[in-house]
């Protein structure tokens, strides 16, 4: 580390220099062990099943983002599910890419549940979940939240289970239609 980044240290070093170097390389050291324990996880055939925590997934660097707690369950199966996907070690994008495809996919099983004949689960999917689904979703208008929670009640027959992203997207755009 000091080899690596010279320009990050002056002549004699100072203490703060020292600290940050440590925490810099203990961060590391954590990153690398959980990527090394998801890659181990990832095994096929599936000898060794996934129990990384979504604690553990923070640790990754550079940092994952989106990692939700309630989907750890979720992130198990996925890794679990698909060995091919993991190098061993795994990588920081193979991991962002499984925490993006499982919350995408959280989401589009909730809506695809919520549109349900008769109105048995009412929808309380949020503006901020359809922006997070992958294919991105384009024009979801944070106002607009309460007619998209109608229109999924309302049809149900328009949207699968779990939905898709190509049916919220045009729940999105029929739905910013009637407002405009």
């Amino acid at each position: 580390y000091i080899d690596a980044n010279p320009a990050l240290f002056s002549s004699p070093a100072t203490a703060a220099e020292v600290q940050a170097m440590v925490t810099a390389v203990n961060a590391q050291v954590n990153s690398n062990f959980v990527l090394t324990q998801i890659g181990y996880e990832g095994d096929d055939p599936n000898i060794l099943i996934s129990s990384i925590s979504v604690a553990q997934l923070g640790l990754i660097l550079p940092a994952i983002t989106g990692i939700v707690a309630t989907n750890e369950a979720a992130y198990h199966a996925y890794i679990d599910a698909n060995p091919a996907l993991f190098a061993s070690p795994a990588t920081a994008a193979e991991v962002q890419a499984m925490v993006n495809a499982v919350n995408t996919n959280v989401i589009l099983t909730q809506i695809g549940n919520e549109g349900d004949a008769p109105n048995a689960v009412t929808s309380v999917v949020t503006t901020t979940q359809l922006s997070q689904i992958l294919p991105a979703i384009t024009g979801v208008v944070t106002n607009n939240g309460y007619l998209y929670q109608g229109y999924i009640d309302n049809n149900p027959n328009v949207f699968s289970s779990p939905a898709t992203a190509a049916e919220v997207q045009a729940m999105v755009n029929a739905v910013n239609a009637q407002v405009d």
